[in-house]
């Protein structure tokens, strides 16, 4: 999963390919199939949480690491 955060709630969910195609394998340009992963983003909102429960839950995981 690629994404990028807006700084305001949202994120943009870019729906990139976990291994990239050759030119032969694909239809178009490469330009163009990379250009349709852009226009295809997807803009998701992220509810926000108790900032409480989100220390404990990263505290939990630093602990697990260990």
């Amino acid at each position: 999963m690629t994404y990028s955060g807006n700084g305001d709630g949202t994120i943009n969910l870019y729906n990139i390919p976990s291994h990239w195609p050759s030119a032969e394998q694909i239809d178009e340009t490469m330009a163009a199939y990379t250009e349709d992963i852009l226009k295809n983003t997807e803009l998701i909102y992220i509810e926000t949480g108790n900032d409480e429960d989100i220390k404990n839950l990263i505290d939990k995981a630093i602990r697990l690491q260990k």
